[in-house]
Formats: structure tokens, sequence, C-alpha cells
């Protein structure tokens, strides 16, 4: 099923200010972008990433590369980010792939990438986030597989995400209750119901139970024994590491912290403790707290390749009470941290439909849009005529025309999981240089491939 849809440009024009989103001649404009921009000239993954050496150049000693995407739907801008992560892995010493899925559902690919255990395909479907569940992914992963066949230093796929973490609980749950000690079994008690609940056990009073566990109290106190865990496998670590093994304390110590986060996601009388004021902040609050995690318990030398949306790569606010994980990541680490944000201008993506009803609701759709009206990013750098191409922000002499375009809030085509025209149009306008290190511009795109056990193709 195709579903056709328009951007509604001109209309956001009008709001966003005449100043902020001036229809004056920009060709002073296109002229630096095109005497700037680095021609990418193939797409497709391939062992031979010579031609992506304006990466390294632009990144320079960074330990932290994050690579956004528009939507969580596009081939194009998947298959760039699998050439990205290769390039940084044969020229930049990075081993640390990390993607925006839960944290304890990356263990089974990780094992696949580094033993060969397992069907790729499979263990991505089982991640149970339909965006990864392509073909896209499932290549990449297969690549990484590959490599670790025939090098010494492994390649490690991890996921930093802090939604959907009943996993990450009930692996830490089961990882304490195998020490068998009391100071464990005292922790882990004040789950007993709740692990009952997540696991499918049937109780006659079953909907009372979810409206317990579900109460602001029971939120509240989960939040803090979840942190009580994760500090308890903190303080004994050693011990820990010793009476089990490094890599299962690693996970267990992981997948505490993620859990800590979910749950602190749940209820807003706990947000406070992060000073955040929606789930959206906290979320982010608790990704940027996995990256950094996983630079100290992971990564050996400290460098992490980012795979996740526009949003959460972003160094501003997506709006003005949200705080983005590569705000925090930005501010902490200075340009340590290196992101490149994904402009396209036309074409295909895959997503939900709000609108769908009966046996289409929960489907995947494609959307085909037509070219990017005046005002949107990806309508000017359609302008350079270059089909896709990469270009770094910190460049823009100060003063100029292209500082001042660039300088500006712009719209960008920006779509998560769900898509429609009242959604799109919702999106304020982005800054660009101070959201992006870079951007990789893609004139047209075309819809991710779902695996063949995607349930939602």
């Amino acid at each position: 099923m195709v579903k056709f849809s328009r951007f509604i440009g001109t209309v956001l024009v009008i709001i966003w200010s005449t100043a902020a989103m001036s229809l004056a001649d920009d060709s002073e404009v296109v002229e630096w972008v095109g005497s700037q921009l680095e021609p990418i000239s193939r797409i497709e993954p391939s062992t031979n990433t010579k031609d992506l050496a304006w990466l390294g150049e632009a990144i320079g000693d960074a330990s932290i590369v994050a690579a956004g995407e528009a939507t969580h739907g596009t081939r194009e801008f998947f298959q760039l980010k699998h050439r990205l992560f290769q390039y940084l892995v044969q020229h930049k010493e990075f081993r640390v792939f990390a993607l925006e899925a839960p944290f304890a559902k990356a263990f089974a690919i990780n094992e696949y990438v580094k033993t060969g255990e397992g069907d790729p395909e499979q263990l991505v479907h089982d991640m149970g986030f339909w965006p990864w569940d392509t073909e896209e992914v499932v290549e990449l992963v297969r690549w990484m597989r590959d490599y670790n066949a025939t090098h010494d230093e492994k390649l490690t796929f991890v996921g930093f995400d802090t939604q959907s973490s009943s996993s990450s609980l009930l692996h830490v749950l089961a990882y304490m209750e195998g020490l068998n000690d009391s100071r464990s079994m005292e922790l882990t008690k004040p789950f007993e119901l709740f692990r009952k609940l997540l696991t499918g056990e049937q109780f006659e009073n079953r909907s009372e139970l979810v409206k317990q566990v579900n109460s602001p109290e029971s939120l509240i106190a989960f939040t803090r024994h979840a942190t009580d865990i994760y500090l308890f496998l903190s303080q004994n670590r050693d011990l820990l590491t010793e009476q089990t093994s490094p890599s299962e304390f690693r996970k267990a110590h992981g997948a505490a912290l993620a859990a800590a986060w979910g749950l602190r996601m749940a209820y807003p009388d706990t947000w406070r403790f992060t000073g955040s004021d929606t789930v959206r902040s906290v979320r982010d609050h608790g990704m940027a707290d996995m990256i950094k995690w996983m630079q100290g318990n992971v990564s050996e030398n400290g460098k992490i390749y980012i795979w996740a949306h526009n949003a959460h790569v972003a160094k501003t606010r997506q709006k003005d009470i949200d705080i983005t994980m590569g705000m925090i990541l930005g501010e902490k680490h200075g340009d340590d941290y290196f992101n490149i944000g994904f402009v396209f201008n036309q074409g295909g993506f895959q997503a939900l439909d709000p609108k769908a009803t009966g046996q289409q609701k929960g489907k995947l759709v494609e959307f085909l849009v037509s070219g990017a009206t005046e005002g949107y990013v990806g309508h000017l750098l359609a302008k350079t005529n270059v089909a896709s191409f990469f270009l770094d922000l910190r460049k823009l002499p100060r003063g100029s025309e292209a500082d001042h375009w660039f300088n500006v809030p712009r719209m960008l085509r920006w779509t998560g999981a769900v898509y429609s025209d009242e959604l799109e149009a919702k999106h304020p306008p982005r800054h660009l240089t101070k959201s992006y290190d870079s951007l990789i511009f893609v004139d047209t795109t075309s819809r991710a491939r779902p695996t063949q056990l995607s349930d939602r193709k």
C-alpha cells in the first residue's frame, strides 16, 4: 500500500515569520554549498570506503560520532549510515556500534556478531522494533559478523534506548537471583509481582494487580528499587565480576541502569531527579547516560558510533521543554561529540499511518512525497543538482549569506514512527548550525525494505 502526501510548506512559512523564512534570492547560499559539499558517489555498503575520507577529516579526534536520520524508514539513510560505520571501523578504530534499541534486546545480536551463533534476520526481528526489522539493518549485522571473523579486534553491537526496558529488568533480576545471597534476594523481592506480570503469568485478579503495579506509589518505589540494584552492582563490581564473569556482570550492570531509566519514564513524579519536564526528556537523559556507561564499560578506547533519529542526536532542544541526548553529550564532550543530521528532498519512506483502521491499523505504509517546498532545507540543497553529499556546517564563513541562511531556523522533513501531513506540519523549524555539525543530503529516497519476518509489512 502506498500513501501519496505533500508537505504544507507555504502555510508554515507564514506562521514562522517572514524574517525567518525569507524567500529572498538564495543563489549565493547554493553557490557556497556547491563549493563545499563532498559528493557521495556510492550509497550501497562496500568494503572499499576510501571515497569517504572526508568523514575522517571532519570528525578529527572525536570519540563519539552520531548519525541521525530524517525518517525511521529510509533505505538510503540506513545504507549510508552502514557505510559511515565501515569507514570509522577501518580508518578511525571505532569498534562499538550503538543502536536506538532496547539494551537487553541487543544481547543476542551481539552474540551473533561475536560468535556467528544464530540467524541474523531472526535476531533483528526479535528486537521487537519495526524500524530496524529491515534488510538494511540485517546487512549491517552480517557485515559486523564477517568483520569479526577475520579480525582480532572485535566489533560490539549494543542497544542504548531506555524505553521498552522490561527485558533489561528481567535480565538483571535473573542475574541477581543467581547470586544466591541475602542482599541480592532482598533487593529483588519488591519486583516479585511485577516480574510475574511481565512474564505473562495469569492470575484471577490480574487486572487489579496491573493497576496496583502501575500506581504512582508503585512506579516511584520501583524506580528507587531498580536504582538500588544498580548501585549495589556498582559497589560490588570486583567481587561480582569474579563470582560470575566480566561479560555477565557487564550485561547485568548495564541492564540495571537501563531498567532504572525505563521505570523513571513511567511516572512524572520520578522525573524531578533529572529536572525533566517531559517523558521525551527523561528518555534522552537515559540514553545519554547509557552512552556514558558504554564508554566506560564496553568501548576499550572510548569510541562509539551512534545510530538514532535526527531528534535524538541534535545538540538543541526539540521543543522548548525537551532536552535531547545530543544536547547532553554535546555539552559534556564538546568537540569530542560529532553529529550528522540527515536531510532529503523527495521520495519514499515507511512509517505507521495514524489514520489507519481495521486490519490496516499497525501496518507499515510506504509514503511518497514530492519535492520539498520553498523554505525547507531539502528544497535549497536540491538546487545544487548533486544527488547526495556531505556538508560540514562548521565551515560556514561568518557574515556571509550562507552563514545567515543556515543560522536562521529552517524547516526539515521530519518523520519518526508515525507520519501524516498534519503531524509533519507541527514540527517547528530547526536551527541547523546549533543542532548539527554537518549534514548528509539525499535528493531522492526510497522505502526501507522490511524483512520476510516483519509482522508489520
